[in-house]
């Protein structure tokens, strides 16, 4: 055959050959440790998993869409080989009430990862902080693990629930009348 030179391709090597993204840890390695992940509102998701980022949805009843997305790391069920043990966890537990710092995430047991091999966002669900998977219609959920807030630069627990919403993200600035204290008006 003739070779073809030349740029861009044209003829019959210029089809499209099938782009694989980077996948996450735990889609492609048996032995993963960690991987990050964003967790959305479910109508805030985006439509696509492109990259080694997983991207998933609260699966809880009363979400907000006005929740932020939340940074979050995924642990592999415990296991031997899992950086998070039963130890971990409990320190990570407050006794005063508020909520632990991690939940379940699993999969859509009648979804399949695309033809990339990437997870549709609808399909990757995360459980509120404390939250069992327990209700018959959610049997259809493949458990693959917990999820724990991701530490802030202070290495702390960003551990809000519910996320924030924009307007409780940001102080707002109020101008105004100056309130003073009543004996310095002379009354």
């Amino acid at each position: 055959g003739k070779l073809m030179t030349g740029w861009p391709p044209h003829g019959p090597t210029a089809t499209p050959t099938r782009q694989v993204g980077r996948l996450p840890k735990w889609q492609i390695d048996t032995k993963w440790e960690s991987n990050k992940a964003i967790v959305y509102p479910t109508k805030k998701a985006p439509a696509k998993n492109t990259d080694d980022v997983t991207r998933g949805v609260w699966n809880c009843t009363n979400q907000s869409n006005s929740w932020e997305p939340r940074n979050v790391v995924l642990y592999p069920k415990t296991s031997a080989s899992s950086s998070l043990d039963v130890a971990t966890l409990q320190e990570n537990d407050s006794s005063d009430g508020t909520p632990p710092l991690h939940g379940l995430w699993g999969t859509n047991s009648h979804s399949q990862p695309d033809e990339t091999g990437q997870w549709n966002p609808r399909d990757v669900l995360f459980y509120p902080p404390g939250e069992e998977i327990s209700s018959p219609e959610e049997e259809s959920i493949i458990p693959r693990g917990i999820w724990m807030f991701e530490k802030n630069n202070n290495g702390n627990n960003c551990n809000e629930w519910p996320p924030k919403t924009p307007n409780s993200a940001k102080k707002k600035r109020t101008v105004g009348k100056l309130n003073v204290p009543s004996f310095w008006k002379g009354a």
